[in-house]
């Protein structure tokens, strides 16, 4: 008798182990994956704001199963370094920035610089890069050759021009001085236009002493530096619209289960975008109506005044795609889709 219960006992021991239970058991009480988060930009702005709640939300959706330890501000890595510190493990997340501070990297993705493309829509250029990204092949390889991972791109408010004077045709430019950069201070010059390279932090006093008419920013980095108190026109019609992004080193994301893995990805997809669009909208509301307070006429170009600025600036847009051609890739090609999926997420 006691050898059939001593047998009975063994035989629910090994069930129970085949059933995964110990497995499970041990998944459970197993720490949680620490995964250091770096940020060049400070705490609390709509964007990051936007990272953080998103991240808590993968904690809470994980069961606690991933945990993020968030360094803002630089303190971990320098702007133009966080990149490479994601692919080396300095870091296991961050936002990079990747297309803007390394274009020789991503020479192909630079078409979202071009001018007077996609639209003014943060949610819909969003939307369209990350789709880009899922299907088109030659945009994908580009950065997974990098050896990190895109967890999603993040559209900035698009550019915008704040000026002394309003600048609706060709004939406004003439002989207005405009920080500008990149393309911009190409489309600037090409509109007869003066652009002038100066740093950011030196727009202010350029403007104050009149060494500058204008300048090319947009409307939260203007609020920020109060370019209204010396601009008083702000042309809100989008010159281009460039995106941050944010990355994770593909080796932490291998060490998360496979559930896991999904609930972080798709996390930074879903959730990430809709609180992050949220809250730029709330804030560029309010820094529209100060700007407004302050004396600031807003405007935005007629259909019939922005056909003639986009074919001032076709020349400026051909030189990327005579990049590709020489590569073998057919940029037209790209900006169409794009453009296709710009219409498709545009938020009416």
């Amino acid at each position: 008798m006691k050898n059939k219960s001593a047998l009975f006992i063994i035989s629910l021991v090994a069930l129970f182990l085949m059933l995964g239970f110990g497995q499970g058991e041990k998944a459970w009480s197993a720490e949680p994956i620490v995964i250091k988060f770096a940020d060049p930009s400070k705490a609390d702005t709509p964007r990051t704001r936007a990272a953080e709640e998103t991240m808590k939300e993968i904690e809470r959706r994980t069961g606690g199963r991933v945990k993020h330890e968030f360094y803002w501000s630089q303190s971990l890595l320098k702007s133009g370094d966080i990149l490479m510190g994601i692919k080396r493990g300095t870091c296991d997340t961050g936002d990079a920035t990747a297309v803007i501070y390394h274009t020789s990297r991503y020479p192909v993705w630079q078409f979202i610089q071009l001018l007077f493309i996609g639209g003014d829509d943060q949610y819909g250029v969003t939307k369209a890069c990350n789709e880009l990204y899922d299907t088109n092949p030659v945009l994908k390889k580009e950065f997974d050759d990098q050896g990190v991972q895109l967890l999603s791109t993040t559209a900035i408010t698009p550019s915008i021009i704040m000026c002394k004077t309003p600048l609706r045709k060709q004939a406004d430019f003439q002989g207005v001085r405009i920080r500008s950069v990149g393309t911009i201070a190409k489309f600037v010059a090409a509109m007869g236009g003066s652009p002038n390279p100066i740093k950011f932090y030196e727009i202010p006093e350029a403007l104050a002493r009149g060494v500058i008419d204008g300048t090319q920013s947009y409307v939260y980095a203007s609020h920020a530096y109060k370019h209204y108190e010396y601009c008083k026109f702000l042309l809100l019609t989008g010159v281009n619209h460039i995106f941050v992004d944010y990355w994770i080193n593909p080796d932490t994301l291998k060490k998360m289960p496979p559930d896991v893995q999904k609930i972080y990805l798709d996390t930074w997809r879903d959730f990430y975008l809709e609180h992050c669009v949220k809250y730029h909208d709330e804030e560029r509301a309010q820094q529209l109506k100060d700007f407004k307070e302050a004396g600031v006429e807003s405007y935005r170009l007629t259909p019939e005044q922005l056909v003639r600025w986009k074919k001032v600036a076709e020349p400026i847009n051909e030189e990327y795609f005579k990049a590709m051609e020489k590569r073998g890739i057919d940029g037209k090609k790209i900006v169409s889709q794009y453009q296709a999926l710009y219409d498709k997420y545009e938020r009416k």
